[in-house]
């Protein structure tokens, strides 16, 4: 029926001369890639969980840096550890790959932090809800002509989230760096009809939280800072279940350059965006309505 959305959108091996060569690769582990806008989880299936975790982020020199940095494009923990040095692009929106040309050094380095061929492997693949055709054939015609990747499945994130903890029948409310949506599944399939999303998450709160913090009387816009006030949403913020009535306690948090900030409302009326997306600037229904 088209009321449901297949989980595991498979797609055929790539034809080989080779009769051997299907079963050499079903005998290998599987590469997992979980793209998403904020964060890349990567693993082989073989794995427990993801091995391999960085942002979904290129850094490159910042022009007064140009020359006098050992690379000229940066991944993964290299982001953190010379973030005040570098210009930062995302490749992703919304859960939608943007830049692919970006996504490719994306997955080049990912393949490589794993040390493994694509072409020796499987590849499984996740994508959102109501994932553009143009953008998911992109996709497959990466893989199979730049990676030759001998097959490849792409599935939705919730669907395997809800199958990761044992069940196939359940609600899945999936909020990540640029997208929240919440997913009905029965039998391992996603009710398509009742899948509700929301263009409200992380980033969007990052957002929210710098401005809170300038409301406040503290800046915060170098890439540095930007960086600090993700921290503090991640260490620092909450959901308060009754909002009218909360008075959060200060918190002190400690930036590189010993300046200290004192987090107290900004704690609560963070998160809270996501239950009022007004807070955020965008005229929605929130998670708790979806």
């Amino acid at each position: 029926s088209s009321y449901f959305v297949d989980p595991i959108a498979s797609l055929a091996p790539m034809s080989s001369d080779d009769e051997g060569s299907v079963a050499e690769y079903n005998d290998r582990p599987a590469i997992i890639i979980d793209n998403g806008s904020g964060v890349c989880k990567a693993g082989l299936s073989t794995a427990t969980a993801p091995t391999n975790i960085f942002p979904t982020m290129v850094g490159r020199p910042r022009s007064k840096y140009k020359g006098k940095m050992s690379k000229e494009i940066y991944f993964g923990d290299q982001l953190e550890e010379k973030v005040g040095k570098l210009s930062l692009t995302t490749p992703m929106e919304n859960g939608v790959i943007e830049n692919f040309s970006e996504m490719q050094h994306l997955w080049d380095y990912t393949f490589e932090s794993l040390g493994v061929e694509p072409r020796a492997h499987s590849l499984l693949l996740t994508e959102p809800p109501y994932n553009p055709r143009p953008n998911r054939e992109k996709v497959v015609e990466m893989m199979f002509e730049t990676y030759q990747v001998p097959s490849l499945n792409i599935s939705i994130q919730g669907v395997l989230a809800l199958l990761g903890q044992g069940r196939t029948t359940g609600l899945v409310l999936d909020s990540g760096e640029g997208v929240t949506y919440t997913m009905p599944i029965f039998d391992g399939f996603g009710f398509n009809p009742n899948i509700k999303r929301l263009d409200l998450a992380g980033r969007d709160l990052n957002i929210l939280m710098a401005k809170l913090l300038a409301q406040a009387g503290t800046s915060m816009t170098t890439t540095l800072e930007q960086h600090h006030v993700r921290r503090m949403k991640e260490k620092c913020c909450y959901c308060a279940l009754d909002p009218k009535k909360e008075r959060a306690q200060s918190v002190t948090y400690k930036l590189p350059d010993k300046r200290k900030i004192v987090l107290e409302d900004e704690r609560w009326r963070c998160p809270e965006a996501l239950f009022s997306p007004g807070m955020a600037g965008l005229e929605s229904q929130g998670v708790s309505s979806l």
